[in-house]
């Protein structure tokens, strides 16, 4: 039977799941009933002190009180059995009793925690110790702190401001005698003893003694500096990188190093990949780029090493590294081969299979091949997006395809980057869209960019939607047409709202007021100054019946009906808000505010 509390003016009892007294509201508080036993709080008859908090005690299910009051209440602390045994509050003092009554830890401690499901934290002063649940002594309270370390088998432990770890028999695996003790990663954790750092590993062994000045952890592997140069150990405590360099950084399985002023490329061996010989190298998001006045590229091919830092970089094998000499820039692939010549006076990196480059003051394009996808000729030129590159010729704009290919002549005032097949382009005041096999009319006041394959289009003051080969899938009819969102768009008419599909079919009638975008898979809507929520096939799954709503979040939405606030759910149930975290309506209407614009 499920038993819950109850509340009756400002007296406690018991009830059932149905709301039926099963023990009468008497108590001035209680907990909830646990391993059958619940503890209950009475301030009646005592003498003014004790009627203050009033005393402590426990009942059975039928009301019984099987454990007398003589326990001091805590408003917030103790008096539900686990795996037994309760904490009680005696002279100011914490203890244990059992469900006989039995004090079977004495109430002498100013403070207890379970700690475990066998061991108890207790508190004497300001030292802390541990116990066991029959009260025997583990450790004694001399501790200044005592927590869990991460590991199962290790407990923190702090003594004379110093850390250490004992075992749950109490016995020390590892003296107080660290600064500091981090927490375990990767089965290792960073020690600092007289202000230098080691490591340890889960059995409080030293992997790394506390030798060096500065250390961290990445993929199993550790960074050690000490007197300012910098090097590697593995996970056995082997030195795989020696400190001779005065900066490393690890990535995509090299590591980038500093040495005497020179920068360049090591394995995880130690190995050089690309000599340390540059004045600068680079490591962008997803590329290598160095950058010196004497020599450039990849000097050994990379066969296999384990990725620990980026995971964004592309393939080893097919690297297209940018790079820089005399002023000039190029690319060279992972072997070190020149693939794009070093004679511009500036590269951008690939983007996708293309990249840009300026010479003499003319941009083009070239690909991981080095082919000259487009030839130096435009007066600008930007990245590719969706397969095409935006380009400036003769101070018009037009596009190119990755073979150079002119999709649209360089006759537009303007134009936007492609996206979702299509490109928005301006020209004499008139908007149109392009795609990658033919030109579209440019024929509308406005346009917007494609979103979910379609354009919004505005002419003569009406909206619709074409796709991008410029067919007008919807009308250009309504007074005003907000973008598709997840495959509806919604539309005005005649001062009324609807919502259009992707075929330009009014899927939901044109009949509301005012209606916003679908979110959680309804739509508010608003008629003759009622509010409810309509689904995407238009049906009604909440009456119209509400002086306001809000938008569904986590499954329930705010509602106003004559004059009472409160939540209901889909199936338009009274819903508690307790514990759910709910959508804010601020941020709800201004997203409405900003799909109008």
């Amino acid at each position: 039977m499920v038993i819950s509390k109850l509340k009756k003016g400002n007296k406690f009892g018991f009830s059932d799941k149905s709301g039926k007294t099963l023990i009468s509201c008497i108590y001035d508080d209680v907990r909830d009933f646990s391993e059958g036993l619940a503890g209950v709080n009475k301030r009646e008859g005592l003498s003014d002190w004790d009627a203050l908090f009033g005393k402590g005690g426990f009942i059975d299910k039928d009301g019984n009180e099987v454990i007398p009051f003589i326990y001091e209440w805590d408003g917030s602390y103790g008096y539900s059995f686990k795996n037994g045994i309760a904490i009680v509050k005696k002279g100011g003092k914490f203890g244990y009793i059992n469900k006989k009554g039995e004090e079977i830890i004495s109430c002498i401690y100013d403070w207890v925690f379970n700690f475990t499901k066998k061991f108890i934290l207790v508190q004497k002063g300001e030292k802390y110790g541990i116990i066991d649940n029959e009260g025997k002594e583990i450790l004694p309270c001399t501790y200044e702190s005592i927590c869990y370390s991460g590991v199962k088998e290790l407990i923190s432990v702090k003594l004379n401001g110093k850390h250490g770890f004992i075992n749950k028999a109490g016995k020390e695996i590892l003296p107080c005698v660290y600064d500091k003790i981090g927490t375990f990663t990767d089965d290792h954790a960073i020690v600092k003893k007289d202000n230098k750092y080691g490591y340890i590993d889960r059995a409080a062994n030293h992997v790394i003694p506390c030798n060096y000045d500065k250390i961290s952890i990445s993929e199993k592997l550790f960074k050690v500096e000490k007197d300012g140069k910098c090097g590697y150990f593995d996970a056995t405590g082997t030195k795989v990188i020696p400190l001779i360099y005065d900066s490393i950084q690890p990535f995509n399985g090299l590591f980038k190093v500093e040495k005497d002023g020179k920068f360049g490329f090591i394995d995880v061996t130690g190995t050089e990949i690309i000599p340390v010989i540059y004045d600068a190298a680079y490591i962008p998001n997803n590329k290598v780029e160095i950058d010196t006045e004497q020599a450039w590229g990849i000097t050994k091919k990379i066969e296999s090493i384990e990725d620990i830092c980026f995971k964004t970089v592309d393939d080893l094998e097919n690297w297209s590294i940018r790079v820089k000499k005399d002023g000039k820039y190029g690319f060279v692939n992972e072997i070190g081969n020149e693939i794009v010549p070093i004679i511009y006076d500036h590269a951008w990196d690939f983007n996708g299979d293309v990249a840009r480059v300026k010479k003499d003051g003319k941009y083009g394009y070239f690909n991981k091949s080095g082919k000259a996808v487009a030839p130096i000729e435009y007066e600008y030129a930007w990245d590719f997006s969706d397969g095409v590159g935006k380009i400036q010729k003769n101070g018009k704009y037009g596009f190119v395809d990755k073979d150079g290919k002119e999709v649209a002549p360089a006759i537009y005032d303007y134009a936007w980057d492609f996206k979702d097949g299509a490109g928005r382009v301006k020209k004499d005041g008139k908007y149109g869209f392009v795609n990658k096999d033919c030109i579209t009319n440019v024929i509308y006041d406005d346009a917007n960019n494609f979103s979910n394959g379609l354009g919004r289009v505005e002419k003569n003051g009406k909206y619709g939607f074409v796709d991008a080969t410029g067919k007008e899938v919807v009308p250009v009819k309504y007074d005003y047409a907000n973008n598709f969102i997840n495959g509806f768009a919604r539309v005005k008419k005649d001062g009324k709202y609807g919502f259009v599909d992707k075929t330009g079919k009014e899927i939901i009638s044109i009949i509301y007021n005012y209606a916003w975008n679908f979110y959680d898979g309804v739509a508010r809507v608003e008629k003759n100054k009622k509010y409810g929520f309509i689904n995407p096939m238009g049906k009604e799954v909440i009456s119209l019946d509400y002086d306001y709503v809000g938008d569904f979040f986590n499954g329930v939405a705010k509602v106003n009906k004559q004059d009472e606030t409160y939540y209901i759910n889909k199936a338009e149930e009274a819903q508690s808000i307790e514990g759910k975290k709910l959508y804010d309506e601020f941020v709800s209407n201004l997203m409405i505010e900003l799909s109008d614009m």
